[in-house]
């Protein structure tokens, strides 16, 4: 520079935090040697934010709390087996395919921002990934992470969806080949089947590699994500959960009995109750497990269901109704 700093004013000079001296040059060769494209989108999270908010432990009535980003670590789950692209690293001229599922999160700390890993995500529930999400934001504000903890992701998150703004140009995490960074979810007026609604919309950018990845690819992983997490979400959540494994016939005596209780009651937290009681109402109404034959497949099942309009809107009187509600067991996803 031709002049100091110090000849226009006051200054404080401070040496640069240890963290973000580590990962600047990284965030540099990223920027530089990997083509980005960023991709803007907008999901409609309406059901699953109504559903999230809705979550109530039925014997104590207190809130069970989910962070929005186990759903969405679910979602990235659903679109990397259906995209495996996304799921891959550059090595020199060969494409390295993983088959494990390990998220990383951004996490700002006073220190600077780190990102760790949450192992093995397809095989956890959503309470479990919610505490980890916790628990590991913990150990990286407290500087006692694990340096591994930062290395084999298949994708990241950036979240500012906590603090504000929509849309940014998160930088991939190399070697990883995609980044998706969450805006703040705002409630906007969509015209949806001939009349505006208000839906609550969350903005997303979607980086990726484009030696990789291709734009047509972005745009179905984005659409992918819409379904994952998009409207009828509690429905199809609840009906999977309560009839997978269970053969058509068990399926059919479960929908007869259910069939006039799909009317009013837009309680969505009823999805809950059925996941958590779905072997009780098994052995009650119609077979129990030992009775599995032909099993049926769960999307022809989930589809079939669909007609229903959810099957979690009015069930949860019936369920109060006939004493079925156990909350002993701990719940699974």
């Amino acid at each position: 520079l031709p002049y100091e700093h110090s000849e226009f004013g006051e200054i404080d000079i401070q040496n640069i935090p240890r963290i973000k001296r580590l990962s600047g040059p990284h965030l540099v060769k990223a920027w530089t040697s990997i083509p980005h494209v960023t991709q803007h989108d907008e999901l409609d999270v309406t059901e699953m934010e109504s559903f999230r908010k809705n979550l109530v432990d039925l014997n104590t009535r207190e809130i069970i709390s989910i962070t929005p980003l186990a759903f969405m670590i679910k979602a990235l789950v659903n679109g990397m087996k259906k995209f495996p692209n996304f799921n891959s690293s550059i090595d020199n001229d060969k494409i390295i395919f993983k088959k494990y599922f390990h998220i990383g999160i951004a996490v700002d700390t006073p220190h600077g921002l780190m990102v760790p890993k949450i192992r093995n995500v397809d095989k956890k529930n959503l309470s479990e990934l919610s505490l980890e999400i916790r628990k590991i934001s913990k150990l990286c504000k407290e500087l006692k992470i694990d340096k591994k903890e930062f290395f084999g992701g298949s994708m990241t998150i950036s979240s500012l969806g906590g603090i504000g703004g929509s849309f940014f140009t998160p930088i991939i995490n190399a070697p990883e080949v995609a980044i998706i960074g969450i805006g703040k979810s705002e409630m906007k007026q969509i015209f949806i089947e001939g009349k505006f609604e208000p839906r609550l919309m969350m903005p997303i950018s979607l980086s990726y590699d484009h030696r990789i990845i291709d734009g047509a690819e972005a745009a179905k992983f984005c659409q992918d994500l819409k379904i994952s997490l998009g409207r009828n979400f509690a429905m199809k959540l609840a009906v999977s959960m309560l009839v997978k494994g269970y053969c058509k016939e068990e399926f059919l005596a479960i929908k007869e009995i259910f069939e006039d209780f799909f009317k009013t009651n837009k309680e969505t937290g009823a999805a809950f109750s059925i996941i958590q009681n779905k072997q009780k109402i098994i052995s009650l109404y119609g077979g129990t497990k030992n009775s599995r034959k032909d099993p049926w497949d769960e999307n022809t099942i989930v589809n079939t269901f669909s007609a229903s309009k959810g099957l979690y809107e009015t069930c949860i009187a019936k369920l109060i109704n006939d004493d079925l509600l156990d909350l002993e067991k701990p719940v699974s996803y």
